[in-house]
C-alpha cells in the first residue's frame, strides 16, 4: 500500500546516446499522452495526475532497456513514437507512476538524462501541436523532455475536449518543438495559459520559472511557429 509520505514518479527511461535533446522531448511528450491513454482509470495515476505529476528521464543502455522492459510493466516505444511489439526494441520505455522507494532497486543506478545535441524531428503533415520551450534557461536532457511531456498532459487537459484536439488526435498526434527567449514565451503564455508549464526549481532552473507553453495545433500561432519559430 502506497503511504501518505510516498511520492509517486513517472519514469522516462531512454536509450543512452541515441536521441538529442529536442528528439527525446517530443518522444517524451508522446510518451505522456500514451500513458496517460493508458493508465488514468488507475487510483495511482489518478492520484498522481492531480497533484505534480513528477517525472524522471533516465537512460539505459540497450540491455538495461531490454531487462527493464521484460521486468516490469512498461510502456514500450518506437522513435517516432509508436508502441513497439514485445519483441522489439524499443527507444524509450515509460513506467507507470509507481512510489520512488518502490523503484530504487529497478532504477537507481541510472543516469539522469544528460545533453545531447543534434535535429529535433519536423511534423511531417497537418496541424501540429508546438511545444515553446524556453531556449534561455539552461534546459537539456532530461530537464527538457519531463517539462515537455508535463506541457503534453497539462494540453490535453486544456483543451482535449475541443473539436480540433481530436482531429489532431487522428491524425497521428503530429508535434513541434520550438526555442523562444522567457519574455516571448511569457506572452504566448498569456495567449495559451492552460497548458503552461512553470518548474517547481528542484534542478535547473528557478523555482517558478515558465518552460514550455504547448500551443494549439488548430490556432495560427502554432502555423507561424512551425513557420517562423527557431527550431529546438
Amino acid at each position: 500500500m502506497t503511504s501518505a509520505t510516498s511520492t509517486l514518479v513517472e519514469y522516462f527511461i531512454a536509450e543512452q546516446g541515441r536521441l538529442s535533446d529536442g528528439a527525446l522531448g517530443l518522444l517524451a511528450a508522446r510518451a505522456a499522452l500514451a500513458g496517460h491513454a493508458r493508465w488514468r482509470a488507475r487510483p495511482a495515476y489518478s492520484a498522481w495526475h492531480a497533484r505534480v505529476m513528477t517525472k524522471v528521464v533516465l537512460v539505459a543502455t540497450a540491455e538495461e532497456l531490454a531487462r527493464i522492459h521484460a521486468s516490469t510493466e512498461t510502456l514500450a516505444l518506437s522513435p517516432d513514437g509508436e508502441e513497439v511489439p514485445a519483441n522489439a526494441e524499443p527507444m524509450l520505455l515509460v513506467l507507470p507512476p509507481q512510489p520512488k522507494d518502490v523503484m530504487i532497486d529497478l532504477v537507481g543506478h541510472l543516469r539522469l538524462a544528460p545533453k545531447e545535441r543534434g535535429p529535433t524531428p519536423e511534423p511531417v503533415a497537418g496541424p501540429a501541436l508546438v511545444l515553446a520551450a524556453a531556449g534561455d534557461l539552461g534546459m537539456h536532457g532530461g530537464k527538457l523532455a519531463a517539462q515537455c511531456a508535463h506541457a503534453a498532459l497539462l494540453a490535453n487537459q486544456s483543451y482535449g475536449r475541443h473539436s480540433g484536439w481530436g482531429d489532431w488526435s487522428s491524425a497521428g498526434r503530429p508535434m513541434a518543438l520550438r526555442r523562444l527567449n522567457s519574455g516571448p514565451l511569457a506572452e504566448l503564455a498569456a495567449r495559451f495559459p492552460g497548458g503552461a508549464v512553470h518548474d517547481a526549481g528542484h534542478t535547473q532552473v528557478p523555482a517558478g520559472a515558465l518552460t514550455v507553453v504547448p500551443v494549439p495545433p488548430w490556432t495560427s500561432a502554432s502555423e507561424r511557429l512551425i513557420d517562423d519559430g527557431e527550431p529546438w
